[in-house]
């Protein structure tokens, strides 16, 4: 989505040409929505960003408290629909947060 600078809508597109039964979450699409919205650099500063965490830690059972640091929490609720390795998952985030911290 990045390295194209794909829109919501043709990357949606582009996953359900190359995974026909791809069954996306609401929380996918609106991770995609979130991520373009962002312009592809979501940060915690940002309010759209806030918006969403607030919304993910209300209608989970996460307490509300803001933006949860624990973002791994959350993708492991939103992914636990699928057959990813959730360990691998949390592994890729940590690493990323780590990324976005040290830059």
């Amino acid at each position: 989505m990045v390295s194209k600078r794909l829109s919501y809508e043709e990357a949606f597109a582009q996953i359900q040409n190359v995974l026909p039964l791809f069954n996306p979450t609401k929380s996918f699409s609106r991770h995609l929505e979130l991520f373009e919205a962002c312009q592809y650099n979501p940060t915690l500063d940002d309010p759209r960003v806030q918006d969403w965490a607030a919304f993910e830690t209300s209608t989970t059972s996460t307490p509300q408290s803001g933006i949860n640091p624990d973002i791994s929490g959350i993708a492991a609720e939103v992914m636990s629909e699928t057959g990813f390795d959730m360990n691998a998952f949390g592994n890729a985030l940590a690493a990323i947060q780590r990324r976005e911290i040290s830059s």
